[in-house]
């Protein structure tokens, strides 16, 4: 994306002229976005957004993006989506920290968490997850959302405060309390989004639109079961893998609510179907399968 053309073109010039390896990874591209195609720049953009280098490999994070990339550009780029290290299981561990987690947000071990670990943002329409816990009717069930609001639709955060006292639903907005770092402030815990997974028994993830799904894979590495729904680069990549979830539209339905019931109700079930998308995952989205398509990339060169 065209957001600092200085840095564009100077990268671009240093890498040709002193024959620098280099791999790019793209998430998103100046065409898919409307501002840039009102632009009188295309000729700019279409020589530098990406540069063709000879010593440059571009790779996407889907499979859509690698034919949008061919499409407009004729560059052929492999697909390097998004990872979670799956070798390494101390993450997933409920440590003496984790363990104040529900705690101090008022949640008792008895509560089922549905965790939301998204911004709030429009796109991801949090209103679903309300909609669903509102559905389930279980009083024992919890909406928790680690994110922050975002810049992209002031209000919106106010629309859902709104909508889960108007349903009735147990509801808490904590991103003030979540870092990338664990540490005290004021005399109380800040979290890391990895505490929130394991403290959680369900993921909600109504995301409109995604480049891949980095939620989506923490979820698998977590072992937690997800309900989502299908969104395009979910259905090209992620869907044909074979990942057992719940899918649900943009209305919450009698029949999904069954089967989230279905699935509280049976703790056999989810644990069989949690380690199975496990090691999906794992075979698909670990750092050792990126390990192995950056070394052929290297080899190229």
């Amino acid at each position: 994306i065209p957001m600092h053309f200085p840095l564009a073109i100077g990268l671009a010039r240093t890498i040709e002229e002193f024959s620098i390896p280099t791999i790019a990874r793209h998430h998103d591209f100046w065409w898919e976005r409307d501002r840039y195609n009102k632009s009188q720049m295309f000729p700019f953009f279409e020589k530098w957004f990406p540069p063709k280098l000879e010593k440059m490999t571009h790779t996407v994070i889907n499979s859509l993006a690698q034919k949008s990339l061919f499409e407009k550009t004729a560059i052929e780029a492999p697909v390097i989506s998004d990872t979670f290290d799956f070798e390494n299981e101390s993450q997933g561990i409920l440590d003496s920290y984790a363990k104040h987690f529900r705690n101090d947000f008022g949640l008792t071990e008895n509560d089922i968490v549905f965790l939301q670990a998204t911004r709030i943002v429009p796109r991801k329409r949090i209103e679903l997850s309300i909609e669903l816990i509102s559905k389930l009717n279980i009083q024992s069930a919890v909406l928790v959302v680690s994110g922050t609001e975002g810049d992209e639709q002031k209000g919106y955060f106010k629309k859902l405060q709104s909508l889960a006292k108007e349903k009735n639903i147990r509801c808490k907005f904590i991103g003030e309390r979540v870092n990338s770092q664990r540490k005290i402030v004021g005399g109380k815990r800040i979290y890391n989004l990895w505490d929130c997974y394991l403290n959680c028994d369900f993921v909600t993830y109504p995301t409109e639109m995604e480049g891949f799904g980095n939620q989506f894979v923490e979820t698998m590495y977590f072992e937690k079961p997800i309900i989502l729904t299908p969104y395009p680069v979910y259905d090209a990549d992620i869907k044909p893998l074979g990942f057992e979830v719940i899918e649900m539209g943009e209305k919450i339905t009698d029949e999904v609510a069954g089967k989230v019931n279905e699935l509280i109700a049976n703790e056999s079930k989810r644990k069989e179907m949690v380690e199975r998308n496990f090691e999906i995952a794992k075979t698909n989205f670990s750092y050792r399968v990126v390990e192995n398509k950056i070394n052929g990339i290297l080899r190229s060169y």
